[in-house]
């Protein structure tokens, strides 16, 4: 005959202890998990913010609104962003490569940062490459009809 200890009721200290520790161990990689999905979803918010601003002083460059010209300075619309313009000669006349950097420092020491590089032609010799600039038509002289040549 065999003799068995009582039946057990519940659990020891030690099985609720592991248990526990596997529970907090388990939530606090989830929390961290979180935090660091959390700071990705910041950054990749701010690099699409910094794409638009970069495309937009871009095509500021190209329309002759900002200089052909290396320069820098702050957008009106965010002055946390900064943007600097590079323009570099080619070996084409009147042939630019600009880059625009577009950037902002952040609170915890981190630098979001997008560069944009484009060939473009001067905006001021847009009727081709070392031709004449193109000269301003009024626009009631566009919308006039023209007139008949006379027959004779």
């Amino acid at each position: 005959m065999t003799i068995r200890g009582p039946k057990r009721k519940g659990l020891s200290l030690l099985e609720v202890l592991v248990a526990l520790s596997i529970f907090i161990g388990s939530f606090v990689a989830i929390a961290a998990l979180l935090d660091r999905a959390g700071d990705q979803a910041v950054d990749i918010e701010l690099e699409t913010e910094a794409a638009l601003l970069a495309q937009s002083k871009l095509a500021e460059v190209a329309a002759g609104i900002v200089p052909l010209q290396s320069g820098a300075g702050t957008f009106d619309e965010d002055s946390v962003w900064q943007w600097s313009v590079a323009a570099d000669t080619e070996s084409i006349p009147n042939l630019y490569r600009v880059t625009v950097t577009v950037f902002r420092e952040r609170s915890n020491a981190r630098r979001t940062e997008v560069m944009l590089t484009q060939l473009m032609l001067d905006p001021n010799f847009k009727g081709g490459p070392g031709g004449p600039p193109l000269e301003a038509v009024p626009v009631e002289e566009m919308a006039a009809p023209a007139t008949p040549a006379a027959t004779k």
